[in-house]
């Protein structure tokens, strides 16, 4: 009786960097929806614009801090690199989502709740975000 090898283990990613994709690829025709509701969305190429330069920010973030975070991820423990690696992305994510906010609403005539709008769904954007990296870390690690 033969046994077989067990599965190989999945690659551990440095970060789960498509996950902002991700996360923003399923959200964001939420806020374009209720941005046409209230009467305030932009053009459908204005909006993809923002997100363009949005998306760049965030990749420019991760890529600034790419080379401190693997360095300090090598010399500290486990618990100290997921800390690291979450910090990383959710100040990218931030500064993404802020990004966002300017180049999306730039030049428009101002609506009422247009901003309070926005920013309850980048809260639940970034608990949706959060949870989804909670999990593929948890995946990876164990």
């Amino acid at each position: 009786m033969s046994t077989a090898p067990p599965p190989p283990e999945p690659l551990p990613l440095p970060l789960p960097l498509p996950l902002p994709l991700a996360v923003a690829a399923l959200t964001l025709p939420a806020l374009y929806i209720a941005t046409a509701v209230v009467g305030a969305a932009p053009p459908v190429g204005h909006v993809v614009r923002a997100v363009g330069r949005a998306l760049h920010a965030l990749g420019l973030v991760h890529l600034g801090f790419v080379m401190p975070l693997l360095f300090l991820g090598a010399s500290s423990g486990e618990g100290t690199a997921f800390a690291l690696g979450a910090v990383t992305v959710a100040t990218g994510s931030v500064i993404g989502l802020r990004v966002l906010h300017g180049a999306l609403f730039e030049g428009a005539f101002p609506v009422s709740g247009r901003s309070a709008l926005f920013w309850t769904w980048a809260a639940i954007t970034l608990v949706i975000g959060a949870r989804l990296f909670g999990e593929l870390t948890t995946e990876v690690t164990l």
